[in-house]
């Protein structure tokens, strides 16, 4: 892959800047998505939870628990 020019990154930075809503959303959801189905390279923390024999973490019921929060949005939102 070619490296991006100076003036490539400085476009960049500028297009992040004036949009930095849409881009704090879609880390968010990026966020959402790692933890919905963890990588062990980009969320070791929550690859390593699925399969906690620690009780304390409940990964399955906590996912439940969000489903049914996303749920009950959807229904508000529709």
């Amino acid at each position: 892959m070619a490296k991006a020019s100076q003036a490539q990154l400085e476009a960049n930075a500028r297009w992040r800047a004036r949009n930095k809503e849409f881009n704090d959303y879609k880390r968010s959801l990026r966020e959402v998505h790692k933890w919905i189905n963890p990588d062990p390279q980009k969320a070791p923390a929550v690859y390593k939870a699925v399969n906690s024999t620690d009780d304390r973490i409940d990964y399955i019921g906590d996912l439940k628990d969000t489903k049914r929060a996303i749920d009950k949005r959807l229904k508000e939102l529709e």
